[in-house]
């Protein structure tokens, strides 16, 4: 690089550089404040060599900002926080090209070779990170309502997601928080409902297969029971008004 820039060097506009002259700092722009994250790093080797070298930016801890987390406009540089790399002290000296050049033409007999400023070209850059948090699990024994907190553990089945907080058994062995889900019921049958505003009334028809059960069952018990959140409450009272379906053997209507 010293050799590159020497006709630079030997004019008023830009200092004597070499390979370790050219730096980078990383930097955090964290809700309008920008900081330093480490020292400046070497962008290239110091050899005869033009290879882009970074070593690992030493990083700060800092805690998240859930806050921003879905709100973020389009543009980053509108964002509240974000990373950026700054070249410097030393440029590459695209600003003072057109006046080296200048300069040398003024100047009597003959001129330099001024080259153009040198502009690096990133082939890959890869970013990784990690992160570590540390996750109760309280047991939740209330029915109260309540959304799940920002650090939580789910457990993923085909009612939806449930927080682990809520599912934990009592085992010979103490208290256990099982992965699986766990069901002792013969069947289920999940039912969505659009455009009904509670508290009030829900009248909804069962049409059966005549023919398609076995008429000397007795009939089931069928219990009844609402999603909240991430969890299923009974309702009150066992929340049926009236039915008609012999426990949803025959058609009918449930109230």
């Amino acid at each position: 690089m010293a050799a590159y820039y020497a006709p630079y060097a030997s004019t008023p506009y830009y200092n004597s550089v070499s390979n370790a002259s050219f730096k980078a700092t990383l930097k955090l722009f964290n809700n309008r404040i920008l900081e330093n994250i480490g020292a400046a790093h070497s962008l290239f080797a110091n050899n005869a060599d033009l290879d882009l070298h970074f070593t690992e930016f030493g990083f700060k801890p800092y805690e998240r900002d859930l806050t921003l987390f879905g709100k973020e406009e389009t543009d980053p540089l509108d964002w509240r926080r974000y990373f950026k790399l700054q070249l410097g002290p030393t440029a590459f000296g695209h600003k003072q090209y057109p006046l080296v050049v200048e300069h040398h033409a003024r100047q009597a007999g003959s001129s330099p070779m001024v080259l153009p400023p040198y502009t690096p070209t990133v082939e890959t850059l890869s970013v990784s990170y990690s992160s570590t948090g540390i996750v109760g699990l309280p047991q939740v024994f209330s029915e109260e309502v309540r959304p799940l907190p920002e650090d939580s553990i789910l457990r993923l089945d085909f009612y939806g997601e449930a927080d682990m907080a809520r599912a934990f058994v009592q085992t010979d062995l103490g208290i256990r928080y099982p992965l699986l889900p766990r069901f002792t019921e013969v069947g289920h049958l999940y039912v969505g409902i659009a455009g009904f505003q509670p508290p009030g009334d829900l009248s909804v028809f069962f049409q059966m297969v005549d023919g398609s059960g076995d008429l000397d069952i007795e009939e089931p018990p069928v219990t009844w029971s609402y999603l909240s959140y991430d969890r299923w409450f009974p309702f009150p009272d066992g929340g049926v008004i009236s039915d008609t379906t012999n426990g949803l053997m025959d058609p009918g209507i449930i109230r």
